[in-house]
């Protein structure tokens, strides 16, 4: 039945049964779709009562996958009456007759216009249903990078567009950061308000891990240096934002304390990541001599960039490479 199937069910039981008696229903999802498709092809069903109970619902669950009378239902209002041009085949497995002809026309009170067709011998072999208005035409799409947070997307395309929005914001955040009111807080009350360790507040973890996220992408590896919101926090890991003067983050780096084959213990610079707007301005070099004097002769883990070897050699510090 327009290729929705009913469904067998039975009613919980309070008290054990010896048999069971089984009834055909229909799904309260698959109700709407139907009441849907009758409309597309021309009847007067108006599934908004039953559609408006439902969508909240569905909306709710927050899927990142629809079936198709969930799509169907939360996008009921948008394709109304806008479906173009659908055909029902009076055998859908053969194609139309040559010799078919045009029968008739009908415009129903909503402004669906049915167009019938017959065989020679008279048999309405299908029918063009034409809704009231047109979908609009598909733009052209053009690929996009953009300049500003790098990613890919299809101009023209309302999902895609949206999709680069919802990045784009997303990535800004760190790309090209501003004042931090919650480190400015913390620079009125703590004395070290850049440090991050596992006891530190969950915005602080957020900054981190978005952070240690630009550094995965920009380095290409394989998994996250810092544990997400949310996730168990890494006892072991030490943090340090890093902040301009105004108060924006603009980059963090990351220490862990690693057990070496003499069973002496030594820091490590896991990952440092500097946005790249702020990248050649000393903003590492003004604090790199604080941080060996907290971490003595520290090793740098791998993957380490090309920028950072130059950094390294500058520093005259290219042997942490080998530690």
């Amino acid at each position: 039945m327009l290729g929705i199937q009913w469904e067998r069910f039975t009613y919980r039981s309070r008290v054990a049964q010896k048999e069971i008696f089984w009834h055909q229903g229909m799904r309260a999802n698959d109700v709407a779709l139907f009441l849907i498709l009758l409309e597309k092809i021309g009847f007067e069903c108006d599934a908004n009562y039953l559609i408006n109970l439902l969508k909240p619902k569905i909306l709710a669950k927050e899927n990142k996958a629809f079936t198709q009378s969930e799509l169907a239902i939360t996008t009921f209002e948008k394709k109304r009456h806008k479906h173009g041009e659908l055909y029902l085949l009076a055998d859908s497995k053969k194609n139309l007759p040559l010799q078919s002809k045009v029968a008739g026309h009908l415009t129903t009170r909503l402004g669906y216009r049915l167009a019938m067709k017959q065989n020679a011998d008279g048999r309405i072999v299908s029918i063009r249903i034409s809704s009231p208005k047109q979908p609009r035409d598909m733009r052209e799409t053009l690929t996009v990078r953009c300049a500003d947070c790098g990613e890919v997307w299809e101009k023209g395309d309302p999902d895609s567009s949206y999709a680069h929005r919802q990045q784009h914001k997303k990535k800004m955040r760190y790309l090209d950061p501003q004042p931090h009111r919650q480190y400015l807080r913390e620079m009125q009350t703590e004395q070290m308000p850049a440090l991050v360790t596992w006891r530190s507040p969950v915005w602080k973890h957020r900054e981190m891990h978005s952070r240690a996220l630009a550094f995965k992408r920009e380095m290409q590896y394989d998994s996250f240096q810092w544990a997400a919101p949310g996730q168990p926090r890494d006892i072991e890991a030490v943090g340090y934002l890093v902040t301009n003067d105004k108060g924006a983050i603009i980059g963090a780096y990351c220490f862990r304390e690693r057990i070496r084959r003499d069973q002496s213990k030594q820091w490590t610079l896991d990952w440092v990541w500097i946005c790249p707007k702020y990248r050649r301005m000393g903003f590492l070099t003004k604090q790199w001599k604080s941080l060996k004097d907290m971490f003595g002769d520290f090793a740098i883990e791998p993957p380490v960039s090309d920028s950072m070897k130059r950094f390294l050699e500058k520093q005259k510090d290219t042997h942490l490479l080998s530690v």
